[in-house]
């Protein structure tokens, strides 16, 4: 089938003052839940059905969202009081590839994170639907109330047109 609006996340870091505060590059696989992700929801840890992300290595695996139901990844809570910055790769919908088609208005990925005692998600970046059909490297400077000793982040698809789409 096409895969419309599929999505794809890899290389995810938050660097700090000195030192890596996270980083994950899914190989090898991650546990969900376990000690850097909490869960993982309509995807897999794969090679995209698209193509790699990875701009080195065309058979590196990412976090590859293609399923059912709402498409997100969750970290457990992090220590971000001394982030700077989250960078990672991801691409949305196929970027032209024969069996890829762009991805259509309305199947953005947003980037949210959660504060320590809330069940809210607050909005920190909107990954446009058009702008991502080949992989990119995206850089969100950390500040602010994100800025916590117990912060959750997570990255989810606001629509799609089901499974395979």
């Amino acid at each position: 089938g096409s895969t419309l609006d599929e999505w794809a996340l890899d290389h995810v870091a938050i660097k700090g003052y000195v030192t890596a505060v996270f980083s994950e590059d899914f190989y090898p696989t991650p546990s969900f839940p376990g000690t850097k992700w909490q869960q993982i929801s309509s995807g897999q840890i794969a090679i995209p059905d698209c193509g790699s992300i990875d701009v080195l290595d065309f058979s590196s695996q990412a976090a590859y969202f293609s399923g059912s139901g709402s498409r997100y990844i969750q970290t457990v809570p992090l220590d971000l009081s001394n982030a700077l910055t989250l960078s990672f790769r991801v691409q949305i919908g196929g970027g032209g590839i024969s069996t890829c088609e762009n991805a259509d208005l309305g199947d953005e990925v947003v980037v949210e994170y959660q504060l320590p005692g809330s069940t809210a998600f607050i909005l920190l970046r909107t990954l446009a639907y058009d702008g991502y059909e080949t992989a990119r490297t995206v850089n969100i400077a950390l500040f602010g109330p994100v800025k916590t000793t117990s912060t959750v982040l997570r990255w989810r698809q606001l629509n799609h047109f089901g499974p395979n789409y």
